[in-house]
């Protein structure tokens, strides 16, 4: 379980990242 729950934690943290440099893309097109 704790296994588990480290690997969704590490899959949500990069989901965030690469949210987070769409965002900075989409800021430095306009």
């Amino acid at each position: 379980l704790a296994a588990q729950y480290a690997v969704s934690a590490e899959r949500i943290r990069q989901l965030e990242k690469n949210a987070m440099q769409k965002i900075r893309t989409a800021m430095a097109d306009e």
